[in-house]
């Protein structure tokens, strides 16, 4: 599993660009605090989004609550011999693992390589004027990647 991204890290690696240490720092950090934020961030998600798909098709559901707390209600409907329809499962399923799920990991991601090292502008959108004149008449600012 490993073989194919350190493949792709090496063929793209340049150490007159790149700092190892730098490159070291970020994988650790991605390790370490990207895997445990985006499994809490999940979990959270998760518990949520089956909250919410209960509630619209399901809401029999919550006649567990005085028994159940709330927020564990969505794992433990099998322990209180409650089964939910396979639609709800199915739409629960799918909200999490296939529309949340991505969206958490990837702006974990993001927000570990941006605390991690400093990201280089490719476009700076600046104000500029064109010189010229034309008939006396001066030209807009326009906006110039």
């Amino acid at each position: 599993a490993m073989i194919a991204p350190i493949i792709s890290f090496l063929l793209v690696f340049d150490t007159r660009v790149n700092d190892i240490n730098l490159v070291v720092s970020t994988f650790y950090t991605s390790c370490t605090v990207g895997y445990g934020l985006a499994f809490i961030l999940e979990v959270f998600a998760t518990t949520f989004l089956r909250l919410g798909v209960f509630a619209v098709w399901e809401p029999d559901v919550f006649k567990l609550t005085p028994k159940v707390p709330t927020l564990v209600l969505p794992w433990v409907l099998r322990e209180n011999q409650y089964r939910p329809k396979r639609i709800t499962l199915f739409a629960a399923d799918f909200a999490t693992s296939c529309v949340f799920a991505p969206i958490v990991e990837e702006y974990v991601k993001l927000k570990i390589l941006q605390l991690s090292v400093q990201l280089p502008k490719n476009f700076r959108w600046t104000r500029k004027k064109k010189s010229s004149k034309k008939n006396g008449k001066k030209r807009k600012k326009v906006w110039i990647a």
